[in-house]
């Protein structure tokens, strides 16, 4: 039991600090998100670091950057 809340506690901080690299990013490419972005995004707490990286990179708004994370 203490394993699992453990590693679901790492987890969770991953996508916390994951969620908070992707707000500052792309606030500074001037790009406006919803409150709770993007950890309300679908597929976002699954999908691979560079599929984040990615769609962060190149997105040009919050839906598109969904779109991407999404699979297209």
């Amino acid at each position: 039991f203490l394993r699992s809340f453990r590693d679901e506690s790492r987890a969770e901080g991953k996508a916390e600090g994951r969620a908070k690299t992707v707000r500052e990013m792309l606030r500074l490419r001037g790009i406006a998100v919803s409150e709770g972005f993007p950890t309300n995004a679908p597929g976002f707490a699954e999908a691979p670091e560079e599929e984040v990286a990615a769609a962060t990179l190149t997105c040009d708004s919050e839906e598109d950057f969904r779109a991407r994370i999404r699979g297209g």
